[in-house]
């Protein structure tokens, strides 16, 4: 489910954010449009907005987070420790 956007006025792009229910999630894989590998971090939206500075528009995707979590029938997820994703993982 479409969140929302993030632009980044340093270069040409913007990453896109979405909702969705995870059971299993493969490794990270190449951006094909940069190249690059970015990290992956399991923690709650409320953590991550304490995380990166996404500006204005991080109190709209978190309204959008949170709507979504409502219409996909997601428990409120509880503060944890920030966890990296390095590898394939199941829950």
């Amino acid at each position: 489910m479409y969140v929302g956007y993030l632009s980044d006025p340093e270069e040409p792009c913007a990453r896109v954010r979405y909702a969705a229910a995870l059971t299993r999630l493969g490794p990270p894989a190449v951006d094909p449009a940069t190249g690059r590998t970015y990290l992956r971090i399991l923690t709650t939206p409320e953590q991550a907005l304490d995380l990166f500075d996404w500006g204005p528009s991080a109190i709209e995707q978190l309204a959008a987070v949170r709507h979504a979590r409502d219409r996909l029938g997601l428990p409120h997820a509880r503060r944890g420790p920030v966890t990296e994703l390095s590898g394939p993982t199941t829950w």
